[in-house]
């Protein structure tokens, strides 16, 4: 079954839904199976590329559900679960979406002065998913900077 899971998200189109499908489902699957088993059927770059993706993605989980059964004594396990999840997993998500940008750009641009990172820290999630797109076409840290210019 899992594997079918695996077929269907590999169809997915949009690569920025595939990611978030992929995030979600790599993270349930691996509640039930073993890690070497979820990283065999679900090879995206995205997890080939760290495993300090696997690492964040471990961490948001615990404080998720850190913050999630601490809810769930107020307002009921299922439901502080479930939040906790969402939020772990949200932070994961930003936290590699910011260390692949940047790797992506000291690849792309070369090395980054520390007030250019700085900025980069600070954008938003879906900032970062535009960066991530747009630094495909940079050709110098001026192209990098002419961007983060016009985000705001």
């Amino acid at each position: 079954m899992l594997e079918q899971v695996a077929a269907q998200v590999d169809l997915i189109a949009d690569f920025a839904q595939r990611r978030e499908v992929l995030a979600c489902t790599s993270i349930l699957a691996g509640l039930l199976h073993q890690p070497n088993v979820v990283r065999q059927l679900f090879r995206e770059d995205i997890m080939e590329e760290s495993l300090f993706y696997q690492e964040i993605i471990q961490k948001g989980l615990q404080k998720g559900l850190q913050q999630g059964l601490q809810q769930g004594l107020q307002q009921g396990l299922q439901q502080g679960l479930q939040q906790g999840l969402q939020q772990g997993l949200q932070q994961g998500q930003q936290q590699q979406a910011l260390l692949q940008t940047l790797r992506q750009l000291s690849r792309r641009v070369g090395t980054l002065t520390p007030s250019t990172e700085q900025r980069i820290r600070a954008l938003s999630f879906t900032q970062l998913e535009l960066l991530s797109e747009a630094l495909l076409d940079f050709s110098s840290q001026a192209d990098l900077m002419n961007w983060l210019n016009n985000i705001n």
